[in-house]
């Protein structure tokens, strides 16, 4: 099996949820609590992204490998991928090789895209590092606005922040439940 790991490489400019819209929920009016929210806001996104492993926000990715897939596809996790921007790869030696964009193809319209060979292509055959040798540098999210986040997602944000804006001091047993609920609904996406 082919072991991974992601790593950010520039953030989401914007979040799903708005701060504005956060205060509507919580029928907050006033601007002492503005940072709180905004943290709130922040890490429902990130909560939300990984109970449903995806990228809302338009976002740069790498993903390390450690061997070449023996099936011949390269999956991106944490859909939806919008593009490729790089393939490198580090021999023994430790140099590092860039992958001509056009020995390989990516396949964007399914969950998760793939990177497949082009035609009479092949990996590269070159002894690797041992350690992380593969990096797929690549963009994925909605887009990089709000309002391409599909709604549900911002819903099911909403209500987390809603949630935890309330139980600041302590969780009640009916905001666990709640709690349960939203993430229940964002792992049920988790299908590819």
């Amino acid at each position: 099996m082919n072991e991974y790991q992601i790593r950010l490489v520039t953030g989401p400019l914007v979040e799903p949820v708005s701060l504005s819209e956060a205060k509507v929920d919580l029928r907050v009016d006033h601007d002492d609590d503005d940072t709180l929210i905004a943290g709130l806001i922040t890490a429902a996104r990130m909560e939300a992204e990984q109970l449903a492993r995806r990228a809302f926000i338009t976002q740069t990715l790498d993903l390390s490998l450690t061997c070449w897939p023996p099936d011949g596809c390269i999956r991106l996790p944490l859909p939806p991928a919008a593009s490729v921007t790089s393939i490198t790869y580090y021999d023994w030696t430790n140099a590092s090789h860039t992958m001509s964009s056009s020995d390989y193809i990516v396949v964007t319209d399914i969950d998760p895209a793939v990177i497949t060979l082009a035609l009479n292509k092949t990996w590269p055959t070159d002894p690797l590092r041992v350690v992380a040798p593969i990096r797929v540098r690549y963009v994925a999210g909605y887009g990089a606005t709000a309002g391409s986040v599909p709604e549900r997602y911002r819903a099911l944000i909403r209500s987390l922040v809603l949630v935890r804006y309330e139980s600041r001091d302590e969780l009640t047993a009916t905001q666990e439940r709640q709690l349960q609920n939203i993430r229940s609904a964002l792992r049920m996406d988790y299908g590819w």
